[in-house]
């Protein structure tokens, strides 16, 4: 037998970070920068930044 859980943050009602999210964060710090942090993901620039935007837009 396993067990799984998942946890994410909400604010208002409306999710705020999961597991992708925290993901990209984290290669954010691990990697210095937006850009490097795209490349160790393998995801486009743009696609990380409507992620980075919508977390700031959600909490203020």
């Amino acid at each position: 037998m396993e067990r799984k859980s998942k946890v994410w943050l909400s604010h208002e009602g409306k999710p705020v970070l999961g597991a992708g999210k925290v993901e990209i964060l984290r290669a954010i710090d691990e990697e210095g920068s937006l850009q490097k942090a795209c490349k160790k993901l393998d995801i486009s620039y743009k696609h990380a930044w409507k992620i980075i935007k919508s977390i700031n837009e959600r909490l203020g």
